[in-house]
């Protein structure tokens, strides 16, 4: 069976290419060369001039270019405005461009909504626009929010740094929330159904809010979960006879709008807080600027317990906050499968006590169980890329190094020594060894000793006539100056072997000697 021949659209540089093999092989032979129809190729010789002519204009495709645009003259403006729109992340959908070109475009007066959305569609393809799904959802942002950024970045470091804040001691802390049912994005379905229609649970107390904080090692301190219901009521005591709670791996309460209040924010502060800063180390704990987080009595407490808030500016969360950058939305995933497959493996109706105790243990599973996702290494990353810790090499671009650097250099100098690392005190340690390999001196070196002691000699003879000098008198001086002078040169000369023998002893153990480096101490730290 001969096979289909497939349809296609040639650029007209492959026309005309296919027209000059044509000439030189033959119609059939081009036709079976580059698959096409011989009736193509007679058709593109009786406008072989055209086509020549169009290869030279802009590259299209054929040379039915289609109709015209109908509103030419308003599409440069149109585009430009939904181009800025959206740089500004505004919502652009339908309703708004045609609500637009109604009111500022005067050739589209009395047009139909059914004619503007085909010029609509048009126009999209021929600017290379599509409707997408939102990726992020946040609030718009500040002018100088660039500036913002770099400014809470560098306050982070001056706090990590004047603090001397460990990295467990650096902490997020932010509210997310969840829903019992959560939106399901898809699902599989035969193709061609006209409806795809997903099954919810009957529940109670739909949303919630899950408060999670975690710490620049990696670390996490327990999860909190606040149901829907009157604080210290029925709910309430139900969840603190919770088995999972009372292992202080997860924590629950209740507000009358599942949302974290003053008294949620004690309830966190007296709990989970507390029992993580009881170490009485410097803690520094980042939070969004919320108005709970910001009250005095929530400040006093924070104070109390060696903690120093840090805000993130409104709108920069996304930026900032390591939980937002890449942790709540690995909760929210794990979350939803989990509630999918119990959605596909329990038919009955559950409790509403069996659906806290199941929240309950699914956070527990995504937070702190052996399959958990949210591992040491995720958070790190999550910090790094908010900015509020360095990587090596984060810190060699930044100075952080040469600061080090510095600063030791800066202690060698008060001390008056040399860096253990230095290289002077490395080249010193290797003379020394060297020395020690030597051994005993030959016999050549015994002709050297002998030869350095007679230049010695008259060394002496030399120190002694300068002395004379020194005093006033000649070589021929009374012999009772003579013998006094020469008492004081000798005395000079013990004194002198004396302290070459106190440094020749501290190289022996391994120390530099006194004054033996003039030049400033180098540092390799």
């Amino acid at each position: 069976m001969e096979k289909k021949r497939s349809r296609y659209w040639r650029t007209v540089e492959a026309k005309v290419e296919i027209l000059g093999y044509a000439r030189e092989h033959g119609i059939h032979q081009a036709a079976i060369h580059f698959d096409c129809a011989p009736k193509s190729i007679r058709d593109w010789m009786k406008n072989e001039e055209s086509l020549r002519s169009a290869k030279d204009k802009a590259k299209r495709r054929s040379l039915h270019k289609g109709p015209l645009p109908k509103y030419e003259e308003i599409e440069g403006d149109l585009y430009q405005w939904i181009i800025s729109k959206r740089a500004q992340n505004k919502p652009i959908i339908t309703a708004v461009i045609l609500s637009h070109m109604r009111a500022n475009y005067p050739q589209v007066t009395g047009k139909s909504d059914r004619a503007l959305s085909k010029f609509l569609s048009r126009f999209m393809k021929r600017h290379m626009l599509v409707y997408r799904k939102p990726t992020h959802q946040g609030q718009a942002l500040p002018a100088n929010f660039e500036e913002k950024i770099n400014e809470f970045r560098n306050d982070i470091a001056e706090v990590v740094s004047d603090k001397k804040i460990d990295p467990d001691r650096l902490v997020n802390m932010d509210e997310t929330p969840i829903y019992f049912a959560p939106s399901i994005p898809r699902v599989l379905s035969p193709k061609g159904a006209k409806t795809v229609t997903v099954e919810t649970p009957k529940c109670g107390y739909n949303r919630l809010t899950l408060i999670l904080a975690v710490a620049s090692d990696g670390s996490k301190l327990p999860p909190l979960l606040v149901f829907k219901g009157e604080y210290g009521k029925k709910l309430h005591k139900m969840l603190q006879k919770n088995l999972i709670i009372m292992s202080k791996r997860v924590y629950a309460c209740c507000d009358k709008k599942a949302w974290n209040s003053s008294t949620i924010m004690n309830f966190w502060l007296d709990n989970v807080w507390n029992s993580f800063s009881r170490n009485m180390k410097a803690n520094a704990l980042i939070m969004d600027d919320y108005s709970v987080h910001k009250t005095s009595a929530v400040k006093s407490k924070l104070n109390g317990l060696r903690t120093l808030p840090c805000y993130i500016p409104g709108g920069l969360t996304s930026f900032l906050q390591p939980l937002d950058v890449g942790v709540n939305h690995i909760v929210k995933q794990e979350y939803r499968s989990k509630f999918s497959s119990m959605m596909v493996e329990h038919e009955e109706e559950i409790s509403p006590k069996n659906k806290a105790d199941m929240l309950i243990k699914w956070i527990d599973e995504i937070w702190s169980g052996p399959d958990s996702k949210i591992t040491a290494e995720k958070i790190k990353n999550c910090f790094a890329k908010a900015g509020l810790i360095y990587a090596p090499e984060q810190a060699e671009a930044s100075g952080i190094e040469e600061q080090k650097k510095s600063s030791v250099q800066a202690e060698e100098e008060e001390k008056g020594g040399i860096s253990p690392r230095s290289q002077d005190y490395n080249e010193l340690i290797q003379d020394l060894a060297q020395s020690d390999k030597e051994g005993i001196p030959s016999s050549e070196d015994e002709g050297k000793n002998e030869a350095e002691e007679e230049k010695s000699g008259e060394e002496e003879k030399s120190s002694e006539e300068r002395l004379l000098g020194s005093a006033g008198l000649e070589s021929e001086a009374e012999p009772e100056v003579k013998q006094e002078l020469r008492r004081e040169a000798e005395e000079g000369r013990e004194e002198q072997e004396e302290s070459e023998a106190e440094s020749s002893e501290e190289k022996e153990e391994g120390k530099p000697a006194m004054g033996e480096f003039a030049e400033e101490p180098m540092s390799d730290v």
